[in-house]
């Protein structure tokens, strides 16, 4: 099988240009997977415009080396993904927009949870960051055709492979540790990204 993940970044790449972003944070099992062959079920990647940031824990050290190869920085670390990216940020000059899975998390709960981590957690087990909502790939799509106005047909691809049927994220620990819980719901985040496109938009044709 072709190694298409080279195809995969200059994808994402031309995206993150178009939406005025310098780097987007995936951290959901299936696009990391996707971007960068690794198959385990800890890794935080970090996609800038001319480099890879792939960050995963030390149960994974040979496999990480072994499916992501030179495609990416390495690092390996127990003190939790969302701390060592913020130390390591400083190194990447041209990272002043950063962006995040909008599934997973609005930025702005992101930023917070963020800075509880630095302020608050020093232990080397890794926090879920995320809304705790599980919604399936058909009813986000539902949701985001209602807010875009989109009356077209959905087309359902099943040649494509399967990821995990279900995932839900515990996020029970960050509460109990930093006193984290997200406070914007997917819709209402989803509501705000529609709206700031249309503007965005608007003026550029104005």
């Amino acid at each position: 099988m072709p190694d298409r993940r080279a195809d995969r970044l200059r994808a994402l790449r031309g995206r993150l240009a178009e939406e005025g972003l310098d780097a987007l944070v995936v951290s959901h099992p299936a696009n990391v997977r996707y971007l960068t062959g690794f198959s385990g079920s800890s890794g935080l990647v970090m996609v800038t415009e001319r480099a890879v940031l792939f960050l995963t824990d030390f149960r994974y050290q040979t496999q990480v080396a072994e499916e992501v190869g030179d495609l990416a920085r390495i690092e390996i670390d127990s003190a939790g993904f969302l701390v060592r990216l913020l130390k390591l940020l400083p190194e990447y000059l041209q990272v002043r927009m950063l962006g995040f899975e909008a599934h997973v998390l609005t930025v702005r709960d992101a930023a917070r949870a963020f800075r509880l981590a630095l302020e608050r957690y020093d232990a080397p087990e890794p926090l879920n960051i995320g809304s705790g909502e599980e919604i399936s790939i058909r009813e986000l799509a539902g949701v985001v055709a209602e807010l875009t106005g989109f009356t077209g047909t959905i087309e359902w691809d099943r040649s494509r492979p399967n990821g995990q049927p279900r995932r839900r994220l515990d996020v029970e620990r960050a509460r109990d540790a930093i006193g984290f819980e997200a406070t914007i719901p997917l819709r209402a985040g989803l509501e705000e990204i529609v709206a700031s496109i249309t503007e965005r938009r608007r003026v550029t044709k104005t």
